[in-house]
């Protein structure tokens, strides 16, 4: 009786804080935060496969622009291209960007509508 007595507070010690991780780990599963996280890493690497696909000529005009934020006459001295070939360039790019991810968002792997 004595022993139980003297180690009741360790023992409540540790289920408070068995109980505290547990809802802890429950708040990480329940949020959306965490979800919503994990989803934009998917979509990003998503987005780089489908940068990529678009062939050297379009991506890195796309990557230099867009993710690297230079400039199109820094792009153009880096590509040796003129200013106006890495519009048509992004311009393109982005339309086959386009095309390639609504034809993934609309159709299955068939080819078929949902």
């Amino acid at each position: 009786m004595d022993f139980l007595r003297k180690h009741r507070g360790k023992r409540n010690i540790s289920k408070i804080s068995i109980e505290v991780n547990q809802e802890y780990i429950d708040s990480l599963i329940r949020s959306d935060d965490t979800l919503e996280i994990i989803l934009k890493q998917q979509s990003k690497v998503v987005l780089y496969q489908k940068i990529i696909s678009l062939g050297e000529l379009y991506y890195m005009p796309i990557i230099l622009h867009y993710f690297d934020n230079l400039s199109l006459k820094e792009i153009s001295k880096i590509l040796n291209a003129p200013v106006s070939t890495l519009k048509s360039r992004l311009y393109t790019g982005r339309q086959l960007l386009k095309k390639a991810l609504t034809k993934d968002i609309y159709f299955n792997e068939k080819g078929e509508k949902p």
